[in-house]
């Protein structure tokens, strides 16, 4: 629940399903680098009045997707 009002239904928040997907390599010898994508359904955070999805909606929005890349040194 996102909402409590004291008049009219609460406001109910459904996340969706996420998908995270990462790459990493090891190189030379204390290095290593890693890509990853985050969010990579990228389908709507919904909220609804009420608790059914299939409510009327009271806020709908997308996250994006993002890619994130990283060089690390170990010593």
């Amino acid at each position: 629940m996102v909402l409590v009002k004291s008049q009219g239904q609460d406001i109910y928040e459904h996340p969706p399903i996420t998908l995270d997907v990462s790459i990493s390599q090891k190189f030379w010898k204390n290095w290593s680098a890693r890509f990853a994508v985050a969010y990579v359904l990228d389908e709507d955070f919904l909220q609804t009045y009420g608790p059914k999805t299939d409510g009327n909606i009271w806020q709908s929005y997308k996250r994006g997707r993002t890619f994130p890349l990283s060089l690390t040194a170990e010593f």
